[in-house]
């Protein structure tokens, strides 16, 4: 356990410390119940509630460990391994924890329905569809992007792109994506099949063609 940078085992807290901590405890026991009576969107507390519940838990089982610290200290071994076992968070309490504590499970779309914000969603390798959704939410103020697909630098089988150098006109529209797989040599441009992720954007940023997809390896 750290306080204020410093570990301090359960029988080494100064008052000073133990106060701070038993309050931090308290103030997370009731921080769900502030948030529901100040929150005006039913919307967004109905996302948050679960994540909210959970949050509140631990500081529950926060201010029981500081009572488990109190027992410690005055020699109550009996009080404290009892408050030990009651205070263990059961298969059921971790199940709910797991299901619900982690802010990730709220997704960006989970959002904006409950702040009631338009949603426009676009494929993340469409350069076609991202420079719709930007002219959308531009007409639509107020509303909110989401790009949809997974990384492709994490997607192995995609394969990498090449430049028919016959077709390249060498007007540089590709590099202005700041891709580090493609270069500039005598007047073309060229990509590194090494470094290529195969995402295609800058396939459909060429004006003439001249970068097309290449064969898996």
């Amino acid at each position: 356990m750290v306080l204020s940078g410093n570990k301090a085992r359960i029988d080494n807290f100064t008052d000073a410390q133990f106060n701070a901590l038993q309050n931090e405890f308290v103030r997370v026991k009731n921080a769900p119940a502030q948030m529901e009576a100040n929150c005006k969107n039913a919307l967004l507390m109905k996302e948050l509630r679960p994540w909210l519940t959970e949050f509140g838990k631990l500081g529950e089982r926060g201010l029981k460990t500081m009572s488990l610290i109190k027992e410690y200290k005055a020699g109550n071994d009996q009080a404290f391994w009892e408050g030990y076992v009651n205070n263990r968070m059961s298969k059921e309490d971790v199940a709910a924890y797991e299901k619900h504590a982690q802010p990730a499970q709220l997704t960006p779309q989970q959002v904006a329905r409950a702040m009631d914000i338009p949603i426009v969603e676009a494929d993340s390798h469409s350069l076609s569809q991202i420079r719709d959704g930007v002219r959308s939410c531009m007409a639509r103020p107020g509303s909110v992007l989401i790009l949809h697909g997974s990384c492709a630098a994490k997607e192995e089988s995609l394969p990498a792109h090449r430049v028919d150098r016959e077709l390249c006109t060498g007007c540089r529209q590709c590099l202005r994506m700041g891709c580090p797989a493609i270069s500039f040599p005598e007047h073309k441009s060229a990509i590194d099949p090494n470094c290529c992720a195969g995402c295609g954007l800058c396939g459909e940023i060429c004006p003439v063609k001249a970068i097309q997809k290449g064969e898996k390896a």
